[in-house]
């Protein structure tokens, strides 16, 4: 009874709706929406009118919407969320990038690839049902530490080799947030529902952050993307489970 309550949930188009109107309630309480260009560390002093436009706080708020759109609709096992996925990425990373997160030109393409990668994956090769993995705990250990050594080596080259700058909390944060991410990323291209515990657990890094931050505009969005993953995790699990009971009918049958 409970599992089938929070898979109503994860199906439902209200929930949708929640998840935008707290994008945009944030949006609107915080100000960002008018955030200039010549907010970015890139442009910082231009005094251009071109520089004095909110294009940074438009696109992002479009990107922060998408964003909650293409969970939504993974969450509901809609291919169509990795391909809003990919294409999002590319602006987020770029407003990631001209807000200080340098790392943001080498992590996001892999992060673009992998929501690409993802959307062909589901059409081809798992159309029809979940992925399924032998020995998944080693694989899990394997993937964790490749992980975080590509995060941590990958931010590592962006902010050292190529913007020569320290290494200071934005770059640990960027570097464990991305790994994270990572490791998810990868676990939907397999089309895992244990995908959904790393979402989890990422999203928890971002409330801490907000909250150390006390950015309180913030914590509803966060809050909101924990329980989401929680409950496509366990809409995820009931409806592999489901998956697996038809095919053994079938083979009994057969």
């Amino acid at each position: 009874m409970y599992n089938t309550r929070l898979e109503r949930v994860a199906e439902s188009k209200l929930f949708d709706l929640v998840g935008i109107l707290i994008i945009l309630t944030t949006v609107g309480v915080m100000g960002y929406y008018r955030t200039p260009l010549s907010a970015s560390w890139l442009f910082k002093g231009q005094q251009g009118w071109w520089y004095q436009l909110p294009l940074i706080g438009i696109v992002s708020t479009c990107s922060s919407i998408a964003s909650v759109m293409s969970t939504r609709l993974v969450a509901k096992v809609n291919n169509i969320g990795n391909l809003v996925g990919w294409i999002n990425t590319i602006f987020s990373g770029l407003i990631d990038f001209l807000l200080g997160n340098v790392g943001a030109i080498i992590t996001y393409p892999v992060s673009v690839y992998l929501n690409w990668k993802a959307g062909q994956n589901w059409a081809k090769k798992y159309q029809d049902g979940f992925g399924h993995h032998k020995r998944f705990g080693i694989f899990l250990v394997c993937l964790i530490l490749v992980a975080f050594t590509a995060g941590f080596g990958l931010n590592w080259i962006a902010y050292v080799w190529l913007a020569h700058w320290p290494l200071n909390l934005l770059y640990y944060f960027a570097s464990v947030t991305f790994s994270l991410s990572l490791v998810a990323n990868v676990l939907n291209v397999l089309k895992l529902p244990s995908q959904w515990s790393f979402w989890a657990i990422y999203n928890l890094a971002q409330l801490g952050k907000t909250i150390s931050l006390r950015n309180w505009a913030n914590v509803a969005k966060y809050v909101y993307y924990i329980i989401n993953s929680v409950m496509a995790g366990v809409s995820w699990i009931s409806q592999k489970h489901l998956q697996a009971r038809v095919d053994e009918k079938s083979k009994l049958a057969s």
